[in-house]
């Protein structure tokens, strides 16, 4: 968290006389320098710091989205363009369209050249050539082994069966994606913000993999509108087995949360591994 030292000089450089800060999502202010709205996005490290800056600029390379503006780089943050949230509604089948254009992009291999983080999680963005590999061996099994750590246990049984869902997903999947698309990596409902027509988004986990890594994001909190898969199928169509291929990957997102916040995601990771498991049946 930052100091109030550090904000008024954070304030100073972008040409604010006062600093009123207010707390907000994500461990972030919102600053109010010269009477102009600025989101202030506080960060662990320098290296975190710079994989947000890369994964705002990978987004505003491949797609039409509203990606905030950075207006200032500090030692633990970055000032970067606020978006009021005073609109409340999509146009989602306007943002499915976006994403799927977005996803159309062709890449080489999977993984990214600069590291990125999801939340304050290290993610491991070396390029592989199998998008099974990639996926079970840096993403999956990292995420694994960082909980091990954390809570002293190990676990024979998570183990064994997330392998057995990966010999899974690579017989039955290993070609289900020839070409690699940018993903925005953490793309659930709070880190897009409604602006009436337009969409921003913010806060990337990004990497090249399978598109489906974030439409599947989008289902695990909640159900993305007929709208919205309207958008995306003009542009991009299903394959089949698409909805067990999302088991598989929110298992990502379940390990992700039982390693940050515990509880309940323990349960709902072998929840949703014995489902996948049952589904290969």
């Amino acid at each position: 968290m930052l100091g109030f030292t550090e904000l008024d000089t954070i304030a100073a450089s972008l040409g604010g006389e006062s600093l009123v800060p207010h707390r907000s999502g994500g461990g972030c202010f919102v600053l109010h320098p010269s009477k102009e709205l600025v989101f202030l996005k506080s960060h662990a490290s320098i290296a975190q710091r710079d994989g947000e800056l890369g994964g705002l600029n990978f987004l505003r390379q491949f797609s039409q989205f509203r990606i905030p503006e950075v207006l200032g780089v500090f030692d633990s943050s970055i000032a970067l363009e606020y978006f009021p949230t005073t609109v409340h509604h999509w146009n989602e089948h306007k943002f499915g369209i976006r994403l799927a254009e977005m996803h159309a992009h062709p890449g080489k291999e999977f993984g990214l050249d600069f590291q990125t983080h999801c939340g304050p999680t290290e993610l491991d963005n070396r390029w592989n050539p199998s998008w099974a590999s990639f996926f079970y061996q840096q993403r999956l099994l990292p995420l694994l082994s960082l909980i091990e750590k954390k809570t002293n246990r190990y676990l024979p049984q998570a183990r064994e069966s997330l392998e057995r869902a990966h010999l899974s997903f690579q017989r039955r999947w290993e070609g289900i994606c020839s070409s690699p698309a940018p993903l925005h990596g953490d793309l659930w409902d709070g880190n897009r913000l409604p602006l009436g027509e337009e969409t921003a988004l913010i806060d990337p986990a990004c990497f090249w993999g399978h598109s489906e890594v974030d439409t599947a994001m989008l289902c695990l909190f909640g159900t993305p509108s007929r709208a919205f898969w309207q958008g995306y199928r003009s542009v991009l169509k299903e394959i089949e087995g698409e909805s067990e291929r999302r088991n598989y990957y929110n298992l990502f997102h379940y390990l992700n949360h039982w390693l940050l916040f515990g509880g309940q995601y323990e349960a709902l990771f072998f929840r949703n591994l014995k489902i996948y498991l049952k589904l290969d049946r």
